[in-house]
Order: C-alpha cells, then structure tokens, then sequence
C-alpha cells in the first residue's frame, strides 16, 4: 500500500515579514509550488521554480493575509468591508451590529449582507459558500476571462470569503451574548445579597443609618400596615430605607406599602427631570407588585396627602429616606407636625454609604478633613445588602391603578427642555451602564477622567442623583478591580464617596448652600474687594443659555448640557468661573450658573451641583490662591490651560453650534 499523499500546507513560503500565529508569514505572500496552488491556476512555466516577490503585485493586493482569518473570528473586532462586500444598510442583519459593549455600534459585516458581483482582479466571484469552498446548496463558481490567473489573488478571495462568514458568524452571536452577560451579572448580584441574609429579618441591620424623627418610638398594636415614604431614592433593592421599612414589617407580621408624593414643580426641573423620574418609578411599581407590595403615588405635597393616607390605612410605622437640601428637609418637618402622636416617624440615610449625620457632627472645611474621617467607617457600613424579599404578608387592600398620563398633566413644568436620548431610565439600566462603565472604561478612569474627547466617565450621575442606583453598589462592584485598576478604582471612590458625601456634608450644616452668603469669610471678603472689577465681556442670561458667547469652548460646553443633558465634569469647573468672568457681580454669577445647571442638567438640584457651583464662583473647599482681577483669591481656569489638557478644537467641533443651513 502507497503512503497516503500528504496534506497540502496552509501556510506560505516567506518572503519579508514575520511569522503569524497561524503558521504563516506577513508581508509577500508566495506559493510554495504547483502543487500548494488552488485548483484551476495554471502551473508554472518550464524551469520556473518560483513566482518572485519582484513582480507587479495585483491591484487589491494586501500584506498580513495569513492571519486575517484568525482576526475575523474574534468576537467584538470591526472591519471595514473588503474588496466586493456591500457595507452594511440599516435593513440588513444587525443593522449596526455589535462592538464589545452593551450594543455599541460596529462596522463589520451582518447577517444577510450579500457580496455584491464586483470585479475581484483578475476574476469575478459570486456568492460565497461554507468555509472551505464546498458547496452547501449554493456552488462556489469561480470564472476566469484567460488561463493566466494568479495564485495570490485566488487565494486572498478565498480568505476574505472565510473572514466574512467567520465575521457574520461572530456578529450573530454578540446579542445573544451581551444578553446572556447581563443576566450572569444581575444573577451575580442577586447571589451577593442571598449570601449576605435569606432577608432583612435575619440581616445585623446598623441602626446608626436611622434616626428618629418623631416623639414617640413604640408602635401601636392596632396598626395595619407599615409605610414607606419613598422620595429621594427611587429603587427597590439596595435601599436601606426600603429594607428597615420591611424589617418592620416582617418583625410586627404586618402588610408593607411604599408611597411617592407627586410634588407639581420643584425648583428649576423640567419635563426632562420629571419624566426620567416617573419612567424611573414605573419600574419600581412595577418590580414592587412582583414583591406583593403595594405601590401608591399620591399627587400633591406630602404635608397635603400624607397624614390622610397614613390615617385611612392604619400605618402604624412611617419610615423615610434622607435628603440634605432645606426643600426636602422641610417636608420631612411638615409631615411630622401632621401625623398623629402613636405613629413612630423614622428617617434612614439611604443616599449615602457612611450616614451624613455618622460621617461627621460639623461641616466639614475640605475634602482633606473628611476623607480620614470617611475612610475610617467605610469597613462598617460598606457591606452587602441583603435582599427585598417577597413580602409573606399581603395587604387588605391593594393600590388603585396608576393613571400615568394624568400624573403628567398634573406637572406644573417647563416642557420645552426635551428628554434625552442617551440615558434610559429605571434600576436595571443604570446597573446596566455601571457594568459597561467597569467592562470598558474603568481602566482609563484614573488616567483620562478629565478629558473631555475620551470615554472615561462612569455617566452614572442621573441615576445616582434619582435614586436608582445605589452609590454603595456601585462600590461593591467597583472596588472588585482593585487589583487591576488601583488607580483608577481609588480615584472613583474618591469622586463617589468622599467628594459626594462632603457635599452632602455642606448642604446639611450650611443653610446658605446655594448663595456666596455660605462661602467663608476670605472668599467673601476678596469677591467683595473685586466686585466692581471692569468685567472684559458681560453676558445676559439669554446669551448663556444658547451659548452665544465669544469663547467656542464655553459655549461647546453649554451646548453639550442642553442637548444630553450631562456636561462633562472638568469642563463644568471651567464653564462656572467664566460666568463668574462675565458677569456683573458674583451673586449674580452664582445664580446665573445654578439657574443653568438646575434647568438642564439631569442631575441637577443636587448637593453636588450646588457645591460645584460654589467650588467654583466662592472658593469652597478650596484654598486661596494668587490675587487677580475679578476672581480675587478664587481659582481662576483659562482656555490656554484647557488647551494643554486636551484637544480643545475637538471638542469644539463636536458641538459646534448649527448653522441655518446645518
């Protein structure tokens, strides 16, 4: 019996280059002799042993063909379509495809993309089949015009053939994949909190996070229900206030309800606020009817609607979450001075991972003050969460239905400041976007957090803001990395923790928080002294707004928060001190830039917004600094300094402002 005939190599001679993963060479790509080449060329001439690397190469001729087939099969890797492949159009396959994020946008191949019958040099190729070539329905039919056809060309059509199916083959699986991670993350989480308790019952709950509000703490034996007041943290799971709401309940053996008051305006929001918050709480409706607790969103102010509502279901428990802004603070006071005598009033810090009132007894000078003192209680109250379970007792009558059209014509808003499009509300997408912000960006976080033209920011900011994700979670899963990415989880716990709860910190135990009455005494003293400083441009509210000023990067910048909604935070330094530049004194400068940030910002009307602004205009939590007109002693930022951190003409073009017509 005759050996069997070896298997004709994959792998190319070498010419220049060096070698590939896959056996063969980058560079020249040569054949190795007539019998290595495809079926139909031509054999070589008499006495020629070898094609030489000198000859004309084909027109579409590419080096590296040895290894793009391997590249083409890996998940998440975009190219451009080759020589005789139609790009994708939005009614073919995945439309956009799939990156390696959460459905960022791709511009590979897709499903039911055809190549499209262009010439190929020297030949013509029609529709692809398997893999190998082989025919699977459909023949492979090469047709030739002359019998000289050249072995590279024959060979590189066959490996883009192979890279396109391996490249569609990858895109078709990267939805189902993205889903199916998403689901493995959210069921890690779920696990998190079933190791931590089976429920809130069995969990070692920290009464430091709950102060009571009321005179009386006992709970009268008539009571019917338990309720949470449910107003600046809009989630169900990862809620300390929602959980000791429902060890209550649990311990007394009693129904839980969760109500929202509906207030008709709040400061400067519009219905881009109120319908990121209202999609936000159908979610929570709609996860607490799954829990068998009833949901009730009452419309008016909670000293209006509250004490009622408490009297005609017999609440024997009133529990609140924490806000430090004088509003909030002052419905919390209303509501007391209404409930009757035997229903207890509780309040839970659910905003923040250290409670405002543990952090620190006094307003805290800077962020070098608190941050020992932040730091030192972290190991205490930075734990899991146990769950919100199904809740065993269920009530005597449930929650009427909720009319949501009719809670948006109860609005007493601005409905000329659109939602927007980039940030969906609700629990499950803004853990979505914090796993996207650990998958992908995290890692730049520490090294390009202030530039503007990269993505490395969480944009976690509208969900912190309204509750519908916990800070502290966003933690627990954060700090996982730390051994990957230490700077940059250290500088997100910074931002996260000790930067947002001294805000919180300084709205608590200033009054004066949103006026240059609470700046200190030297920042007062030197804006006073330069107050009637010649100003070089001065601007009217209006111009602000619409970004018509001479300098392109404010108004970039105030462009970018009034169509998304978030500008980004270094620039939101620099756009605060040109108000303060460009206006006629710094009270109005500070309302000038709230008014802004409140109107537009998703995350407005924040503790951090208000201690931005002030930052800012009146040298809060910051020290003073060289002595010059206008600011004083205040920081001053100018656009040459923004010019040496990034690219400032990119940024600028990205939000030029549109012309007629644009």
């Amino acid at each position: 019996m005759s050996p069997a005939r070896p298997r004709a190599r994959r792998g190319h001679r070498r010419s220049t280059g060096s070698r590939t993963r896959r056996g063969g060479y980058r560079g020249d790509v040569t054949p190795l002799s007539t019998k290595d080449t495809p079926i139909n060329t031509p054999p070589l001439k008499k006495n020629q042993t070898k094609r030489t690397t000198t000859k004309k190469k084909p027109k579409n001729h590419a080096p590296g063909l040895c290894n793009t087939r391997r590249a083409a099969w890996l998940p998440g890797r975009d190219r451009e379509p080759g020589p005789g492949i139609s790009p994708r159009t939005p009614g073919s396959g995945l439309g956009t495809g799939m990156g390696r994020a959460w459905g960022s946008p791709g511009t590979g191949r897709g499903p039911g993309t055809e190549m499209s019958r262009v010439p190929a040099s020297p030949g013509r190729w029609g529709r692809s089949g398997d893999r190998d070539g082989q025919s699977t329905g459909s023949s492979v039919r090469f047709h030739f015009p002359s019998q000289r056809f050249h072995a590279t060309t024959l060979l590189r059509a066959v490996l883009k053939m192979r890279r396109g199916q391996g490249k569609r083959k990858a895109e078709a699986t990267e939805l189902p994949r993205v889903s199916q991670r998403r689901k493995e993350e959210e069921e890690e989480v779920r696990e998190a909190r079933r190791r931590a308790a089976p429920s809130v019952r069995e969990f070692k709950y920290n009464k430091k996070r709950v102060r009571l509000v009321s005179q009386g703490s006992d709970l009268k034996d008539d009571a019917r229900c338990i309720l949470y007041w449910m107003s600046r943290d809009q989630r169900v799971q990862d809620n300390w206030a929602f959980l000791y709401a429902q060890r209550l309940a649990l311990k007394q053996e009693l129904p839980l309800h969760i109500c929202f008051c509906l207030v008709p305006k709040f400061l400067d929001a519009t219905i881009r606020h109120y319908d990121f918050m209202l999609r936000g709480l159908q979610e929570v409706a709609e996860e607490c009817a799954e829990l068998n607790i009833p949901f009730h969103l009452l419309l008016g102010y909670a000293k209006d609607v509250l004490p009622a509502f408490v009297v005609e279901h017999g609440v024997g428990g009133l529990v609140t979450d924490f806000c430090p802004l004088r509003l909030p603070r002052q419905w919390v006071e209303d509501v007391r001075e209404r409930l009757p005598e035997d229903v207890p009033f509780a309040q839970v810090d659910a905003h923040n991972i250290v409670p405002c009132w543990v952090a620190s007894p006094k307003q805290e000078y800077s962020a070098r003050t608190i941050r020992g003192k932040i730091h030192a209680q972290l190991p205490e109250f930075l734990t899991e969460f146990p769950p919100v379970i199904h809740h065993p007792y269920p009530p005597s009558c449930p929650a009427e239905p909720i009319a949501w059209e009719a809670c948006y014509s109860s609005l007493q808003v601005d409905r000329t400041v659109k939602e927007v499009e980039w940030a969906t509300p609700g629990t499950a997408t803004g853990l979505a976007v914090l796993q996207s912000f650990i998958a992908e960006r995290l890692k730049s976080f520490g090294s390009h957090r202030n530039d503007p033209n990269k993505a490395a920011l969480s944009n976690l900011s509208p969900w912190f803001h309204f509750g519908q994700v916990s800070t502290q979670r966003a933690i627990l899963e954060v700090q996982k990395h730390r051994g990957k990415y230490k700077e940059s989880v250290d500088a997100f716990i910074e931002e996260a923790v000790v930067r947002r709860e001294l805000a919180e910190n300084f709205c608590y135990y200033n009054e004066n928080y949103d006026s240059v009455q609470g700046a200190y005494d030297w920042a007062q003293t030197t804006l006073k002294l330069h107050a009637k400083d010649k100003r070089p441009f001065l601007y009217k509210l209006q111009e602000l707004e619409q970004g018509a000023t001479h300098d392109p990067l404010w108004n970039a910048a105030q462009l970018q928060m009034v169509q998304e909604g978030k500008m980004h935070g270094f620039l939101r330094m620099y756009w605060a001190k040109k108000i303060l530049e460009w206006t006629r004194s710094p009270e109005e400068a500070l309302q000038f830039a709230i008014y802004l940030n409140d109107r537009y910002e998703l995350d407005g009307r924040d503790p951090n917004g208000y201690v931005g602004c002030l930052w800012s205009i009146c040298g809060i939590h910051d020290q003073g600094w060289a002595e010059r007109a206008i600011f004083g002693k205040i920081r001053y930022m100018n656009y040459a300094g923004c010019k040496r951190k990034f690219d400032v003409g990119q940024f600028e073009r990205r939000y030029a402002p549109c012309t007629p017509s644009q």
